[in-house]
């Protein structure tokens, strides 16, 4: 299933679980899930310094990732479950 609360993912990521954890302003190398099997999926770098400049960013572009590329990380990520080495931590993927 799709977890969106980071609570959730980071006892998924602890337990083992197979997670895929979806980031775009914050920063994914302090509040990404840690476990050996999640794989970090980000939008362009946020240019928005500061919480109040996210809040007034019109275009986002750290918030797009196109759902193509995040059926394919599913997917991909699905095929390489039993070898889970191959598997980047981080993937930026637009």
């Amino acid at each position: 299933g799709m977890l969106i609360m980071t609570t959730a993912q980071s006892w998924a990521g602890a337990l083992g679980v197979p997670t895929i954890a979806l980031f775009g302003p914050t920063d994914p190398e302090r509040w990404a899930p840690q476990g050996r099997r999640v794989l970090v999926l980000r939008g362009s770098p946020c240019m928005c310094v500061g919480s109040e400049q996210v809040k007034c960013c019109q275009f986002r572009p750290c918030l797009e990732i196109p759902v193509e590329h995040i059926v394919h990380a599913v997917e991909r990520y699905l095929l390489n479950q039993s070898d889970h080495a191959h598997l980047p931590w981080s993937e930026r993927v637009c």
